[in-house]
């Protein structure tokens, strides 16, 4: 079987497409939207860090579904005018240049877990909340149908492709694999206009082999697991959650494994 043959009988790429950037907005939604009927949100401006940022489309995402965050992006990755969030700061998750207590919410969506849940870099992170604030958090999860559908990628025997062909290419002289991707009629490589759509699937196929190989033996474990860990940080009002792949969060008592995406977690900061 051909490795484009093995992604169309294997790959659940209805699933796989909700991971999208234009799906970040149902994710927002979903969390809002869990929040306000917790009681977790109110109507005064909420000055927010989002940890881990990527180019802040989550961040965009959930300044509209909740116009009271105010929120700023912080990340390793360069600043581009054109692409990012309108408050970015380049520079290392892991050592903020923020005083204690400098914001009202701290948020970061799967950052954590590729940081092999550190507990020092999650009392950096709470270091800069105020006494009483929140944080909201988004971890992977061993059994969820993100996890399965990444494992499905590697499968199909792509991922070694993709990285063995990346290093003829170096800096931005794509063209050539984008051609030769074309040529060899994978579908994704049809359906892609633009260089840059072919290479964030590429960088797909990357998170998925770190994912699978790395991240995965790092995961919480269940939300017992989750509860513990905060509780030793300080924190209060923990809720541990299910994010479900309608990307509505729900206590999980009320979810099974096969509808899980991912770990959803709000707590507030101790006063002490």
């Amino acid at each position: 079987m051909t490795a484009h043959t093995a992604l169309k009988h294997n790959l659940n790429t209805e699933l796989w497409n909700n991971f999208s950037p234009s799906n970040r907005m149902e994710m927002a939604r979903g969390i809002v939207a869990f929040l306000e009927a917790h009681n977790r949100l109110g109507e005064d401006i909420v000055k927010m860090l989002n940890l881990g940022s990527g180019v802040g489309i989550t961040s965009s995402c959930l300044e509209k579904a909740h116009p009271f965050f105010h929120i700023t992006d912080i990340d390793q990755i360069p600043y581009r005018n054109e692409v990012m969030h309108k408050r970015y700061l380049q520079n290392d998750i892991s050592s903020l240049p923020f005083r204690d207590g400098s914001y009202d919410a701290v948020f970061s969506s799967y950052t954590f877990s590729y940081l092999g849940n550190d507990e020092q870099v999650m009392r950096e992170w709470l270091r800069v909340l105020r006494p009483g604030g929140s944080a909201y958090f988004v971890f992977h999860a061993p059994h969820s149908a993100y996890l399965k559908t990444a494992r499905e990628m590697i499968s199909a025997n792509m991922g070694k492709d993709f990285l063995k062909l990346i290093k003829h290419y170096p800096g931005d002289d794509y063209r050539g694999l984008y051609r030769w991707f074309c040529e060899k009629n994978f579908a994704w490589g049809m359906a892609f206009k633009e260089e840059q759509k072919f290479l964030s699937y590429a960088h797909e196929i990357q998170v998925c082999e770190h994912l699978v190989q790395v991240v995965a033996g790092t995961m919480f474990q269940s939300d017992q697991e989750i509860a513990d860990f905060f509780k030793a940080q300080g924190a209060e009002d923990i809720s541990v959650n299910i994010l479900g792949l309608d990307f509505v969060a729900r206590s999980c008592e009320n979810m099974t494994e096969s509808q899980m995406i991912a770990w959803f977690v709000a707590f507030r900061k101790g006063l002490k």
